[in-house]
């Protein structure tokens, strides 16, 4: 494997995992599928388990930037086979301090237009910066223009397994147009200079990918002698640090000046148990207490949040970003009226699976199996008849064509072999090798036997 490295590792502009990976698999001249593969037989081979482990088809765009399991595989063999340790492109150190991180990543692959094009003209090349997949971040921090998840001439969402072209062309094979070209943005889409949102997490960021402190040091021999699922930490001096700043911001509650933050903490029982409480503390809370002493997310994770803060009586005057201070209140759930969208799908044709039925209902598939678990295991069923009496009609058509080809009028130039029938006959029938093969084969074989 090339040693390729990573792009802006020491800045707060650090390229994501998912680049990362790209770039390696375009570097080898193959699709990202086709890397991912050969990074799990390398994985394999070094790896202590029972069994192995078989790349996915189907990664979730969080499972590659938080801790888990396919993130400390690939940072893990990667750093075996080149000794180049990626663990900055991804949001491995946000376990240690901020519960549920999966929460702040974002589920699609999104970019910057003016990034891209200024790459371009820099003659770089084009990645993804890891600030873009956080979910609160909505704009580039540099552009202030919003990120984009979608090509702007086919109106598709960019996929990372399979990819082959670069990060700067839409994967599209029939499209193929230029991601850093934007259709038109307004002045109402651009983000005040003066407006709070990214600038916090990307100095964040900065100051995590230059840390150098023992309690964000990992083993990345370990995994591959004991086993994957156990990440080893020297130890925490962000537990530590953020216990600190948060006795001193208790402390400074009781300031008249201070009785802003104080209600905002308090009033809401969420952000109350996690500052006060035994519950974990969220990066929003997190990113709530750095703004109030007016100091950066490292200096609270630090235990500096009151040796840098600037005075306090200042902040009473500041208005809390909008995304910060929202709470996300849980919408209560019309059951019956739910049952009625649901059944609705036993009687369509065709026969929907689960997950698309609860997308088109906008329901979670966990509501739906526990609130609803007998239709849950009807539209699961019809959906897997539907997909039998569907394999059984198209092995039946290409048992049809499969005949025809050797024995009517229509193909009678046609050469009477096995390969040139698999061409002519996907061609013609659409259909996959798994359903013509073993037709052909059997036609052949009485082709044979009639001549």
């Amino acid at each position: 494997m090339f040693d390729i490295p990573l792009v802006a590792e020491e800045t707060g502009s650090v390229e994501s995992l998912i680049s990362y990976l790209h770039r390696c698999a375009y570097h080898h001249a193959v699709s990202t599928s086709q890397f991912i593969e050969y990074l799990h037989r390398e994985i394999n081979k070094v790896a202590v388990r029972k069994a192995p482990v078989k790349a996915s088809q189907s990664i979730d765009l969080s499972s590659l930037l938080i801790a888990s399991r396919h993130t400390d595989r690939y940072v893990g063999i990667v750093h075996k086979l080149t000794g180049r340790d990626i663990s900055n492109s991804t949001l491995i150190k946000l376990n240690q301090f901020v519960t549920q991180p999966r929460r702040e990543v974002h589920k699609k692959h999104r970019w910057c237009p003016e990034c891209f094009r200024a790459f371009q003209e820099l003659g770089q090349e084009p990645y993804l910066k890891l600030i873009w997949s956080f979910a609160e971040v909505t704009h580039c921090p540099h552009h202030r223009t919003p990120l984009v998840d979608r090509c702007s001439r086919c109106g598709r969402l960019q996929h990372f397994i399979g990819r082959t072209a670069p990060l700067d062309i839409c994967h599209n094979k029939k499209c193929r147009a230029d991601l850093a070209f934007r259709n038109g943005i307004s002045a109402k889409d651009l983000l005040p200079s003066w407006f709070h949102q990214g600038e916090d997490l990307l100095r964040l960021l900065e100051k995590l990918v230059n840390d150098q402190s023992d309690g964000a040091e990992y083993f990345w021999d370990a995994p591959f002698v004991n086993h994957w699922e156990e990440r080893i930490f020297r130890h925490s001096e962000f537990q530590e640090g953020l216990r600190e700043s948060i006795n001193h911001f208790s402390l400074r509650c009781a300031d008249p000046e201070f009785d802003k933050a104080y209600k905002f903490f308090w009033s809401n029982k969420e952000r109350r148990h996690q500052v006060w409480g035994d519950d974990p503390i969220s990066l929003k809370t997190l990113r709530a207490l750095a703004f109030y002493a007016d100091t950066g997310i490292y200096d609270v994770l630090m235990g500096n949040m009151m040796k840098g803060a600037k005075p306090l009586k200042l902040t009473s005057y500041h208005l809390m970003p909008s995304g910060l201070a929202k709470i996300k209140q849980r919408k209560p759930q019309n059951h019956e009226q739910n049952l009625g969208k649901l059944s609705r799908f036993l009687s369509r044709r065709p026969a929907l699976p689960l997950k698309e039925v609860a997308r088109k209902c906008e329901l979670s598939v966990g509501y739906i199996k526990y609130r609803f678990p007998v239709l849950a295991e009807k539209i699961i069923s019809r959906h897997q008849e539907h997909l039998r009496k569907l394999s059984i009609d198209k092995h039946r058509l290409a048992t049809r064509a499969a005949l025809a080809y050797f024995n009517h009028e229509a193909y009678a130039d046609n050469p009477k072999s096995r390969k040139q029938a698999l061409i002519a006959l996907s061609a013609d029938t659409g259909l996959s090798k798994m359903y013509l093969k073993p037709a052909i084969q059997n036609a052949y074989s009485h082709y044979m036997q009639s001549s």
